[in-house]
């Protein structure tokens, strides 16, 4: 038996089924509805699995040896909790929900539940969560008080991510996927009804990008992640001119918002957010299997350094790519600029981005203070 499968649809899903109806409006769970309809999903047929087939079928069980490298003479034997007759399926299913929400609960079912070891990346790698963040809505519904697109530039394509954001800061997912054109995000900012977006600059098309904000600074933020902005700051906003790169106010009278996003803050929130230790983070129904394998390809792991220091490590799964993930790192990051939820704003989200009035400039004051003076 497993706890995590391989669903027909090729995402990852628990081993123990239950009501998706289980989950209340506010993001909780009802227990009582989980316990009720939980069963053990079969690997094989996909067949219901209940509590009082167990003890017929572990009688009729046998060990199999899997591991044909074993030294010979060598056994070793493995059985999670859900062979255990005494544990049902449904407390099994309660005390996951009930230990998901901190390290330390999952730390103690991994190893008590699931004999299996505790590893440092387990956290914020466990893809068979990420259906568990599907809200009821469909793709393109416009949900959310205010709308962010956010774009991921590459050689030759524009990765994006579209989020809708209630005052309070629950987000929704709106659509993601790929482009080819500017000119096709700027279909996907009409079509959604976006209030704002951001994009990367960054790369061999820094540019190109930087004049087509100009064009859109109305509407779009130029954007740059970095490792660490000093002491935490989590962004720093600048106007940049995008011809001649000036922040400084000498030359060009226009300017676009350039945000400077401090990646290790957000990933640190958006790892939490994708495995709900953070509520209020949604996608919509049937969310495709790309968005999910780049919003899970990211992870850190604890290593020891040949000193003995023990430091925390970026890794990222092969393949994968994580241009949705970073799409989703601008897009929380611009929240904030703009002050969705906040502590210090009110809970009340701006409606509309408007471009910062430049300051009046004081009247030049002659040198020569002589009435009469040309000069």
């Amino acid at each position: 038996m497993q706890w995590r499968q391989d669903g027909s649809d090729g995402k990852k899903r628990y081993g123990i089924g239950f009501d998706e109806g289980a989950r209340m409006e506010d993001g909780t769970w009802d227990f009582d509805m989980v316990a009720r309809t939980a069963h053990y999903r079969c690997q094989c047929c996909d067949g219901k699995i209940l509590d009082a087939h167990k003890p017929q079928m572990i009688k009729g069980g046998e060990w199999r040896a899997q591991n044909p490298k074993a030294p010979a003479g060598h056994r070793s034997y493995h059985l999670n909790s859900l062979y255990a007759p005494a544990i049902t399926f449904a407390s099994m299913m309660v005390n996951w929900l009930q230990a998901s929400g901190s390290t330390h609960g999952l730390k103690k079912f991994i190893q008590g539940n699931l004999a299996e070891p505790w590893r440092e990346d387990w956290a914020n790698t466990d893809e068979a969560e990420a259906n568990e963040l599907e809200a009821e809505h469909q793709r393109g519904e416009l949900v959310g008080d205010y709308r962010i697109i956010a774009a991921d530039t590459q050689t030759d394509s524009f990765w994006f991510v579209v989020r809708g954001f209630d005052r309070d800061g629950k987000s929704y997912l709106v659509d993601c996927g790929q482009v080819a054109s500017f000119g096709e995000l700027d279909e996907k900012f009409s079509q959604h009804a976006c209030h704002a977006g951001i994009i990367d600059c960054a790369g061999d098309r820094t540019a190109e990008i930087y004049e087509a904000v100009f064009k859109r600074r109305g509407q779009w933020f130029g954007s740059r992640g970095w490792n660490d902005l000093g002491q935490g700051q989590p962004y720093r906003m600048q106007m940049k001119d995008p011809f001649t790169g000036d922040t400084k106010g000498r030359a060009g009278r226009s300017k676009i918002r350039y945000l400077h996003i401090n990646k290790g803050v957000y990933e640190d929130e958006m790892a939490r957010l994708r495995s709900r230790q953070i509520s209020g983070f949604y996608t919509f129904k049937d969310t495709p299997e790309v968005y999910y394998k780049q919003l899970f390809s990211t992870y850190w792991i604890k290593e020891t350094t040949k000193s003995g220091h023990v430091k925390t490590v970026k890794k990222m799964k092969r393949n994968r790519g994580d241009h949705l993930w970073d799409c989703e790192i601008m897009a929380r990051a611009l929240s904030k600029f703009i002050g969705i939820a906040r502590a210090d704003r009110s809970v009340a989200a701006p409606t509309a981005v408007d471009e910062p009035k430049p300051k009046p400039k004081r009247p030049k004051s002659s040198r020569n203070r002589s009435a009469t003076g040309f000069w």
